[in-house]
């Protein structure tokens, strides 16, 4: 592993997701080496150390999205790298490979990562004990 690609939770990434089959959500423009920003989801330590679980980042589009419990708002901050209001889209989650991983952009806010979280384990059904 480069010692430059190690993603942990909560950083927001530059992959390259194609090919993508039927509805995936894809890169750009849909080519080859074009590239999308991520959410890492996956804790340390858990998985393959090459592979981390990641949800793609989209445009953040009032009324739409405010109905969506699977898209979480992530600001458009130096901190995040993103140059304008996006959302995490938790129902198009899938685990990475690093060797898809291009450059990291930032860090999204802890309540974002943990929104995302929570999103993402009412998407998959998971029943949550606070």
């Amino acid at each position: 592993m480069s010692d430059s690609i190690k993603p942990r939770r909560g950083e927001i990434w530059r992959v390259d997701l194609e090919p993508t089959i039927g509805s995936e959500i894809q890169s750009a423009k849909g080519n080859k080496g074009d590239t999308r920003p991520v959410l890492v989801l996956s804790r340390s330590g858990v998985g393959e150390a090459r592979v981390k679980l990641c949800a793609p980042i989209t445009d953040f589009k009032l009324p739409r999205d405010a109905l969506r419990f699977w898209r979480v708002a992530i600001s458009d901050t130096k901190e995040s790298g993103l140059t304008k209001m996006s959302c995490v889209d938790l129902s198009q989650t899938r685990a990475l490979d690093i060797a898809r991983f291009v450059r990291k952009d930032g860090k999204a806010h802890e309540a974002e990562i943990e929104a995302a979280a929570s999103a993402l384990a009412f998407v998959v059904g998971a029943k949550l004990e606070r």
